[in-house]
């Protein structure tokens, strides 16, 4: 049996991941209560050997660049940066070791279709996409395959205070579910080594000044 861990389990995305693996028999480690800028408790957590990581810890940020403080740049940084770099140091070497492994960092379309009032959002997405493309050439000697997948809007509770369901002249716009963002880790597991992908884009990032674009409450019955 194949072993993953999941980073950001909890909800959301990750736990739609972690399930997804599970199902398709990995034996996935528990990353509960993990504070991922925190390396020991990162490196607890892994065990040897180790076939999968993804990282799929997120909180959102919102503000303009000079509205943001310098506070929310460096937790912005420390999560998405530190807190990435933190999980790769731990199973990084276990898979240099196995020469194999598959490491996968949950991004956002966010790091290419910014957004005004997203600013170390957007920044901190950009820089970890430059971040793994970096590693996937380094890795990739060692047979470890690298991957950003980047959603777009996503129903989940990431999205439920920061930012309202879309609607387009008075219509639900159909999103990203987070069973998809889980499908394509499935499906990138399942591929051949000779069938890299480097990145992954899922979904739309919509543009706050599209003609006809609302975003009203998350209420239930606009769910």
């Amino acid at each position: 049996m194949k072993t993953a861990i999941v980073f950001g389990s909890s909800g959301g995305i990750g736990s739609a991941i972690r399930k997804r693996l599970e199902d398709d028999g990995y034996s996935v480690l528990d990353d509960s209560d993990v504070d991922v800028t925190v390396p020991e408790q990162v490196t607890q957590r892994v065990v040897h050997p180790i076939d999968v990581m993804v990282f799929s810890v997120g909180a959102p940020f919102s503000g303009y660049v000079l509205q943001s403080t310098l506070d929310e740049w460096r937790r912005g940084f420390s999560l998405y940066i530190e807190g990435l770099l933190n999980c790769i140091s731990a199973v990084l070497p276990i898979m240099q070791r196995q020469r194999s492994g598959y490491i996968i960092n949950i991004g956002a379309l966010r790091a290419f279709s910014t957004a005004k009032g997203k600013a170390v959002y957007c920044s901190c997405k950009a820089a970890a996409a430059t971040l793994m493309d970096v590693l996937a050439k380094e890795a990739a000697e060692f047979n470890i395959e690298v991957t950003s997948i980047h959603p777009g809007f996503t129903d989940t509770e990431f999205h439920k205070h920061n930012t309202k369901r879309p609607y387009i002249d008075g219509k639900k716009v159909p999103i990203t579910q987070p069973e998809d963002i889980a499908n394509a880790v499935s499906f990138l597991l399942s591929l051949s080594p000779g069938a890299v992908v480097n990145e992954l884009c899922i979904g739309k990032a919509f543009d706050t000044d599209m003609k006809g674009l609302e975003f009203l409450p998350c209420t239930p019955d606009k769910q």
